[in-house]
């Protein structure tokens, strides 16, 4: 054992790595791993094999182990009531009784006796004296004292084996009290009982009593290396032994002992080769195992031959030959379990650590396989709940916002049409005047047009205009912010975006109007000059007076003037436009600045919570990394413990 226990241990301390790590929070999770370990260290220390003994009520489980170690010890008979809970008993120099709680904690004689008989009402005289020599090395040093001045020890070792004894069999057997008991360890010192092995005796198979089972599935899994199954001669191999034996022994039985006991009451001894043999191959067919174990043993006869304070009669009448021969049919018997038990010493403990570290292994894996589920579905989440850079979303903004602009500008001709529709009035104003005109003279008089109402109209219309714009990009800023607000909510964002302001000025400059005033002017120059020349003097006048120039005259006004409506029209058209181009890239440079700012002010905000995220996808992908070197740590531990197997 000793060159196998290096990996034992390292593998012990392997996990207590893994479980310090990952059990804050979880330690109820992680309790069943802990109480295992604790399984485990007290195996890999302890040289002792531990030889479990399973049957049905009334077997002779008890009769058994009363039987090697030659002392009517545990109880047997209906009124002290058959074993409620798990009983260790192992052979040491010195006599000592320890319980082991459920919670994992533990009491011993030696150190808690009067702890313990007030809390199991243990009342004898001696526990005075008790009292007062609660600690082993007090004790001994007591009765060294004594033996050196020739004082007599026995009233102390009796009375204080008596008490340990009488608590012993008082746990084991009374249900109230060993209900919240793991198991009862009793070192006695008995010759009798095997170096190096501790016998345990567990519940019936067959109780009801749930915890009974709990009890005997607990130290089959936990305590026993090596199974003895006891097999009573009336009831050979019961189906509810085969079932518990394939439900509960499974890896052990193979290499399970079957001892058939109270062969001595069997009424016809030469039946016993042939009882036997149909146990052994009910064992082998109803087990699927081959070359099964199987052992009879006139137990009841060899504890009332070994034990005087055996007062049964029942068993007088047995012919000396028979007896004989059965007594040295148990000696065979013990022999050759214990030459079973001294082959397979190291692989039933081995094999018990292996198994016990199997458990530990697939626990923990399978608390480890979700922790690495755990973080792959939380940076899952993360990872859906990261919002992008501010970056992108400013990119998305300002395209948006300057596709909306460039559909504006791309729309303006059609939009700005009511420039055609107002220099339209002015043309039919002009053209109402001329034709309400009766001579050239009056034409002269009526070419004077103020051009001011159609400025300041085409200054409403394209303010109209552009707030219209302002308004769609203000609306567009604000389905913007709300995108923002929904995307980057989870930062703590204000999303402060602000609006692009309406127009306030004057489109309509002093340079343009001029330039329209000299077109017009100039034109109304032209005919008018036209008009003077035809009519001026007095050969002209005599002239016009015959030929009557006014109609070409009045067409010629038409004409001119109309054509300078269009030239004004095309200079008012081109400047607005302009104009109106200017605004429209000003209002998106502002609604782009807007959607910085605002983006700027929330900057630190969103930075921060992508820092803070990213930190913790990597925090989990690293700690998922290490969570899967430790599985895969725990696989390479398992493979290499069943190479020792």
């Amino acid at each position: 054992m000793d060159n196998n226990n290096y990996i034992f241990s390292e593998f012990v301390n392997y996990v207590n790595e893994i479980v310090a790590y990952y059990e804050r929070g979880c330690e109820e999770k992680y309790e069943p791993i802990k109480s295992d370990l604790r399984v485990l260290n007290e195996k890999i220390n302890d040289s002792d094999l531990y030889l479990g003994v399973v049957g049905s009520f009334s077997s002779g489980k008890s009769t058994f182990i009363n039987s090697v170690i030659h002392k009517n010890l545990l109880p047997t008979d209906a009124v002290q009531g058959t074993t409620v809970a798990a009983s260790v008993l192992k052979r040491s120099d010195h006599s000592d009784l320890e319980i082991s709680y459920l919670d994992g904690s533990r009491k011993t004689y030696s150190m808690d006796s009067a702890e313990l008989k007030r809390k199991y009402q243990i009342d004898t005289d001696a526990n005075k004296y008790e009292e007062k020599k609660r600690l082993t090395w007090w004790m001994r040093f007591i009765i060294w004292i004594k033996r050196i001045f020739g004082i007599s020890t026995n009233d102390i070792k009796t009375e204080a084996d008596s008490t340990r004894l009488n608590l012993f069999k008082k746990i084991i057997s009374t249900e109230e009290m060993a209900n919240d008991v793991s198991c009862v360890t009793l070192y006695y010192e008995n010759a009798n009982i095997p170096h190096n092995i501790a016998m345990v005796d567990t519940p019936g198979t067959e109780s009801l009593n749930k915890r009974h089972n709990e009890v005997t599935k607990n130290a089959i899994d936990n305590i026993c290396d090596a199974i003895v199954v006891i097999i009573p001669y009336d009831e050979p191999v019961s189906e509810e032994l085969l079932e518990y034996v394939n439900n509960n022994l499974e890896s052990h039985k193979q290499e399970c002992i079957f001892v058939v006991t109270k062969v001595e009451l069997l009424g016809d001894f030469e039946e016993l080769p042939r009882l036997i043999s149909v146990i052994k191959r009910r064992l082998e067919n109803g087990l699927s195992i081959n070359d099964a174990v199987v052992i009879p043993m006139p137990t009841l006869l060899h504890l009332k031959t070994v034990d005087d304070e055996m007062t049964t009669k029942f068993l007088d009448n047995i012919d000396e030959a028979e007896k004989h021969e059965l007594l040295n049919m148990y000696e065979d018997g013990i022999e050759k379990i214990n030459k079973i038990l001294n082959e397979k010493r190291r692989n039933y403990i081995v094999h018990k650590i292996v198994s016990v570290c199997d458990r530990v292994e697939t626990r923990l894996r399978t608390n480890l396989t979700k922790v690495v589920v755990d973080y792959d579905e939380e940076n899952k989440q993360l990872q859906k709940d990261l919002v992008p850079e501010l970056g992108i979303f400013e990119n998305r903004a300002n395209d948006v916002i300057g596709s909306m602009a460039k559909t504006r500008i791309g729309r303006l001709d059609g939009e700005l049409s009511f420039i055609n529709m107002i220099f339209s009035d002015f043309r039919a104003e002009m053209e109402k005047k001329i034709e309400n005109c009766s001579s050239s003279q009056d034409l002269l008089y009526s070419l004077s047009y103020d051009l001011s109402p159609y400025f300041s109209n085409s200054q409403k219309k394209a303010t109209v205009l552009l707030n219209d714009i302002a308004n769609s990009l203000n609306k567009q800023i604000q389905e913007l912010r709300s995108e923002y607000l929904k995307q980057y909510s989870r930062c703590g964002v204000s999303g402060n975006a602000g609006q692009i302001p309406k127009m306030t000025g004057s489109l309509i400059i002093q340079d343009m109007k001029d330039e329209c005033e000299r077109i017009l002017q100039s034109t109304i120059g032209n005919v008018s000059s036209a008009i003077r020349s035809d009519t001026s003097g007095f050969f002209k006048k005599v002239k016009s007076f015959f030929l009557n120039p006014f109609a070409k005259h009045k067409e010629m006004a038409l004409s001119q003037i109309s054509g300078a409506i269009d030239d004004i029209k095309d200079v008012v058209f081109t400047y607005i436009s302009q104009e109106v181009r200017n605004s429209i890239t000003s209002m998106k440079n502002q609604g782009i600045q807007l959607i910085k700012r605002m983006l700027e002010m929330d900057r630190p905000l969103v930075n921060n919570y992508l820092n803070s995220t990213n930190v913790k996808i990597n925090e989990n992908t690293k700690n998922r990394e290490i969570t899967q070197q430790y599985i895969d740590g725990l696989a390479k531990y398992r493979n290499s413990m069943k190479e020792v197997v």
